[in-house]
């Protein structure tokens, strides 16, 4: 969505990031591991917790890493397909 036939930038890169941990990472991995061992007696916000923190710890290193793999990508010219008769 955000980087998709765009240039990439540092800010189109933190929004991508964001939106995908924010959805993703965040709250549905927390959502599937609380259905997952049965929501007893752990509640949800103690998974929610523990995403927060894991996306804490990642986020840096993957930025860098996307916007580094993006500038390369963007630089690969595929050449266009030869038409067979």
């Amino acid at each position: 969505m955000f980087l998709y036939k765009n240039n990439v930038t540092p800010l189109r890169v933190v929004l991508a990031w964001f939106t995908n941990m924010l959805c993703v990472e965040t709250f549905l991995t927390a959502f599937w591991l609380y259905t997952l061992y049965g929501g007893g007696s752990t509640p949800y916000t103690v998974y929610l917790t523990a995403r927060f923190i894991s996306v804490a710890v990642k986020c840096i290193p993957e930025i860098i890493l996307v916007f580094a793999l993006g500038k390369l990508a963007g630089k690969i010219r595929v050449p266009h397909a030869i038409k067979r008769t």
